[in-house]
Parts: structure tokens; sequence; C-alpha cells
């Protein structure tokens, strides 16, 4: 046990830190980190996937409802997000400077994400004259989740990445301008 440990248990009510006392928060000693939790694919882990839930919910992840042109429009915008966060991805997995376990890990969440959109523009109530286009954009979701689910399957392959890469990216204008049209 570490004198951090007996001091705490000694002297309950007193932190080695006070980070955030102002806010009446106490933050205790912690064991360091090893070589493994301070490796920068677990930091860039952590911060992809806070990016994946601040685009869910920035597209108002749910099932369904009814949507007006602007709702669509950052629905599809959510789409163009995903996209360019996977070709990002593709683009690491080509330069190497991606682990293949958290390209696996980060691909299976954005298809995930770029599935739920998919099957939320499918269900969704939309005018008449948006019809077309929520089908365009439920299209679209339904591709990137393919491409995101293939860099997953493959995250060391350097070739399919740089493929998968370009595609993402199309993928991305391609929501971009329909985003745009609406």
């Amino acid at each position: 046990m570490r004198k951090a440990d007996d001091e705490v248990k000694d002297h309950p009510g007193q932190d080695d830190h006070d980070v955030g006392r102002e806010h009446g928060a106490h933050v205790r000693n912690v064991a360091p980190a090893t070589d493994d939790e301070r490796s920068p694919g677990r930091a860039l882990a952590a911060l992809c996937a806070g990016l994946s839930v601040v685009v869910c919910l920035a597209a108002g992840c749910g099932g369904g409802g009814t949507l007006d042109p602007e709702a669509l429009a950052k629905e599809v915008e959510a789409v163009e997000s995903l996209a360019a966060e996977g070709a990002l991805l593709a683009d690491g997995v080509t330069r190497a400077r991606t682990a293949p376990p958290f390209t696996r890990t980060h691909a299976e969440e954005l298809a995930q994400t770029a599935t739920e959109e998919t099957k939320k523009l499918e269900s969704a109530q939309v005018p008449s004259g948006l019809q077309a286009k929520a089908r365009e954009a439920a299209v679209l979701s339904a591709r990137v989740g393919r491409l995101l689910t293939t860099l997953g399957e493959a995250p060391d392959d350097r070739v399919t990445a740089q493929d998968l890469e370009k595609r993402l990216s199309a993928a991305a204008e391609a929501a971009k301008k329909l985003a745009a049209s609406l």
C-alpha cells in the first residue's frame, strides 16, 4: 500500500489534492498510470468517443418523429460528421498512425451510430416535398455505415483504408451538399 493510501485512511476527510474544492469536489490521489494507460491511442479513443456522443446528441438521436427541413438538415449534417470522422480514421490507418484495436473499436462505434441514423431517417415523418431527400439521406447514411464496418473489419489494411478514406470523404461531401439543399 502506498503512503498516500495510508494517509487517506488515517485522515479520511483530507485529500492529497484539492482540485475542484471550490466546487465541492474532492479528488483523491490515485495510482500512477501505467505505460498502457498513457498511450496516445487511449487518449485519442476517449476524444473520439466523446465526439461521437456529441454528434449523436447534436443530431437528436432517437427514433423517427417528424422532421421539418431544419431538423432533416441537422440529421444530414450528423451523417456528414460521421463520414468525415471515418475518413480521418481511415487516413490514420493509411499513414500507420492509428492502432488496429482503436481503429476496429472506433469504426464499429461510428458504424453503429450511422446505422441508428439510417433507421431514424427511414422511419421519420417528413413533409411530402422532403421525402426524396430523406430517402437520399438514409441511403447515404447506410453507405457510410457499411464503409465504416469495412474499416473496422480491416483495421490494419492500409490499401483498403486509403480507398475507404476517399469514399468516406466523398460521402461527407455529398451529405454537405444535401444539407445545403434543404
